[in-house]
């Protein structure tokens, strides 16, 4: 059986978070040599990462993307998104240059999750095959 969009959404999202917050709960970012003493910020924010992963994992995994579930799960995550994207897109016009490539990849996942939470699912979709 064939992974439906929004499953497929869903499951790309939940790797690559997992692959993002795992190296987080290292304390540092990427480039730096050792942790600092923001690491505890970055581990924390590795956890956040992963409870996103785990969410989406969890979506995947029980293939509730073309439910309403997945409907409230795509919310949940284009709310995330869209709100990094627009902490990074203020930090890119104010001349972190470092932002625009984290903008880069929290813009589409906020558009791809807006688009999902705003398709029509269940009885009432239009059947496409």
């Amino acid at each position: 059986m064939a992974l439906s969009s929004a499953n497929v959404l869903f499951l790309v999202h939940a790797v690559l978070e997992l692959v993002l917050g795992a190296m987080k709960l290292r304390g540092r970012y990427e480039g730096q040599k050792e942790a600092g003493p923001e690491a505890k910020f970055i581990q924390h924010h590795g956890v956040a990462l992963l409870a996103l992963a785990l969410l989406g994992a969890v979506v995947w995994y029980r293939k509730l993307g073309d439910t309403e579930t997945g409907r409230l799960a795509s919310t949940v995550l284009c709310f995330f998104h869209a709100g990094a994207a627009a902490v990074h897109a203020h930090a890119w016009s104010a001349g972190s240059h470092k932002s625009a490539s984290t903008l880069a990849m929290h813009l589409p996942f906020a558009l791809a999750f807006l688009v999902d939470a705003l398709r029509a699912r269940g009885a009432g979709a239009a059947k496409t095959s």
